[in-house]
């Protein structure tokens, strides 16, 4: 009667370190992921401010013209502002990097060529 006392003991173990190995794989690939998410997009409505351009989770495109606690001030068109909350901007639209020094440089000699070449009307 011993040998099936010992079977249940092993049995009941294995099946608590089963349950144990289950819940460290869904925290790891679900639970942690999840919170790093909420973290980064916590980081991402506090550091707005006015004049950064927002895209809320509808698509809605703008400008921050007031911040409050909750609501936010969005500027869509000259004169046309929405009131929202702060947890319906989806993200924030990056500075870009002023190109128009480069938009505006004279084309290369190769360039030339190569626009001369394909484009008959510019000969």
């Amino acid at each position: 009667m011993e040998t099936g006392q010992t079977a249940q003991t092993g049995s009941g173990f294995s099946s608590l370190l089963f349950i144990g190995v289950i819940f460290a794989v869904f925290y790891f690939f679900m639970i942690r992921p999840q919170q790093k998410q909420q973290k980064k997009r916590q980081e991402m409505l506090n550091a707005i401010g006015v004049g950064s351009d927002v895209v809320t989770i509808g698509g809605i495109h703008g400008k921050v013209t007031e911040l409050n606690e909750d609501t936010v001030l969005i500027e869509v068109n000259k004169g046309m502002t929405l009131k929202m909350l702060r947890s319906a901007i989806g993200s924030v639209v990056p500075k870009e990097v002023d190109s128009s020094d480069a938009a505006v440089a004279e084309p290369t000699a190769v360039e030339e060529e190569r626009t001369a070449a394909t484009d008959p009307l510019r000969k």
